[in-house]
Order: C-alpha cells, then structure tokens, then sequence
C-alpha cells in the first residue's frame, strides 16, 4: 500500500486519505472501526492535502448549504477553467470565512473501483484540519456513492430486535432526543449512528442501514448494519400522534434528508433511483410528539407491528 494511505470501507465502499499535516493521535478514531487493508485501486477516492490555496482559483458559485444559521458552512463551486472540478469551501459556522477548500475532480459521481480519483485538500489553519478532513470525506462519499445505490442520511438510528429505525427531521427537531428515548425506555434498543447513516439498496432488493465513520456530536463509530425496519419523520408537537405516509409524502420526506449534489443530472438520476427504491420498499411514518417516554412507546409499538 501507497505510504501514509489509509483506506477505509462503509457500505462497501472503499475510500481513503493520505497523511493530513496538523492531526494528532484521536484525531481519526472515528475511520479506525472502517479501515481495511485493500488495494489502492479498489477505493473510489483517495484524498490529498494540498499547500496551494484552493480559494483563489476562479470559480462560479453554485450551492449554500446554510446561510445565515449556526450550522457548518459549505459552499458548492463549479471550476471556470474548462475542467469540470468542483470547489467546496467550508467553515465551522456558516458566519465565519472559509477555512478550508476542497477540489473535488470531475467525474466523481461515475467513480468505480480502478480509477480512484484524487481529490485535493487546502487548510487554511491546522487547527481545523479535523473538521476538514470529516467535512471533506463525508461531502466526498456523497458524491462518490450517489449513483451506486447508496444514500448518505442525516438520521439517527436505533437498531432493535434485529432491525434498524431511522429517525429523520430538520435540525433541532429532536432525532438525538427520540433515539436516548428509545435506549432509555424501549428493551433492547441501541444506537447505530446518530447523525450520518448510509442506506443502501442491496443487490437481492433488500434496504440495509450501515454505521459510519460521521456521527455528530455523538461518538458512535460502529461497524455493523442491519436491514431497516421503518423511517420516522419527527416533528415536534404539544402531543403524541402517529400516522403511516403515503408514497409520495415518503419520496419528499427521503429527498429532503439525504446528501449529493442533486441538481447534477448524473448524481440526481443515482438519488432518485435509490429513493424510488427505498421508498417502495420501507414502511414510512411521520410522529408529532413531545420529548417524552410515550413518544417513544407509541413509535416502537406502530413501526414494529
């Protein structure tokens, strides 16, 4: 293996990144449960780290991801100079100046095993490298995987009796909240992921929910998946109600919380299809509900029927 190259595999899919200036140890225990020794040439995408500030180059922009909130910023650019790159800038918080840049080459969306491709990486400062290199590779898989039957979620996930339950709801609707109910008050419940799942679209038909090396805030880096038992749209409410979504409620709710560059055609065309499938294929529901115990028993007890 390529010196200081580290590979990784979730949902079997194979990346990697070399060394990083600025990490010290802890700072990649959360790819430790993911890494894999592999062939190079099995990985989609291998990134670099780069001393070139990326920032400069000329660049339309196409994407804000979070303009005007607390929330990470992450601004999409598309290269001016005929090659197809794109740029993403990223900060902590969408207030402050970028700190990092990464220029994602053209084509990862039709990334296959042999032709890694070699996304580069400028930080600006090394205290955020770690945010960086997270932000970078979360961004990357995304778009690397988009068209491989695969979603990047932003979802928590409980796993009980065997099966995974996928919490979905903007930020601050409380989908950490519901899943501690879960371990709290419902047996045999623990947590997968809580911030960063991947669901795939397995070759027999069946949809699989996998950990990930991205968790939020929460540290649960856990190697494992299971088939999904159902998706919960949460919205918060004076009361506990539950209802079952008909298929177009379940594709809207899906789209709204998965990643990719979804207005580019080859990415979106890979989103959709993946959504088509897992919407027609798992159960969906939409909980209005109080950060409460019943919340939780009235979930379990409807979703697992």
């Amino acid at each position: 293996m390529e010196k200081d190259l580290r590979l990784f595999k979730v949902a079997g899919h194979c990346f990697g990144f070399g060394r990083m200036e600025g990490l010290v140890e802890g700072d990649t225990a959360n790819y430790a449960p993911f890494e894999v020794e592999a062939d190079p040439r099995e990985a989609l995408f291998t990134v670099r780290q780069t001393t070139e500030n990326l920032e400069a180059a000329e660049r339309k922009l196409l994407f804000v991801s979070s303009e005007g909130t607390v929330e990470p910023r992450l601004d999409i650019f598309e290269a001016e100079d005929g090659s197809g790159d794109y740029f993403a800038d990223m900060a902590p918080v969408s207030t402050m100046p970028s700190v990092a840049t990464l220029r994602i080459p053209a084509g990862i969306a039709h990334a296959r095993e042999g032709h890694p491709h070699v996304p580069v990486l400028f930080v600006k400062d090394v205290k955020y490298v770690k945010f960086a290199l997270d932000n970078s590779m979360m961004l990357l898989y995304s778009f690397a995987t988009s068209a491989l039957g695969t979603l990047e979620m932003h979802a928590s996930v409980i796993v009980n009796s065997g099966k995974g339950y996928l919490f979905l709801g903007k930020s601050g609707t409380g989908k950490s909240t519901h899943s501690r109910l879960w371990l709290a008050n419902i047996e045999g419940s623990r947590l997968l992921n809580d911030d960063n799942p991947v669901l795939k679209v397995c070759s027999d038909g069946l949809i699989r929910v996998y950990g990930s090396p991205w968790s939020g805030k929460t540290r649960c880096y856990i190697n494992a998946d299971v088939p999904v038992g159902a998706i919960v749209s949460l919205r918060q409410a004076p009361y506990n109600k539950i209802e079952k979504l008909e298929l177009l409620d379940s594709y809207i709710t899906l789209f709204s919380s998965c990643s990719g560059l979804k207005n580019d055609k080859y990415q979106g065309d890979g989103i959709h299809e993946s959504i088509e499938a897992v919407a027609t294929t798992v159960p969906f529901f939409r909980l209005d509900c109080l950060p409460d115990a019943d919340a939780a028993a009235l979930c379990h007890k409807t979703v697992t029927r």
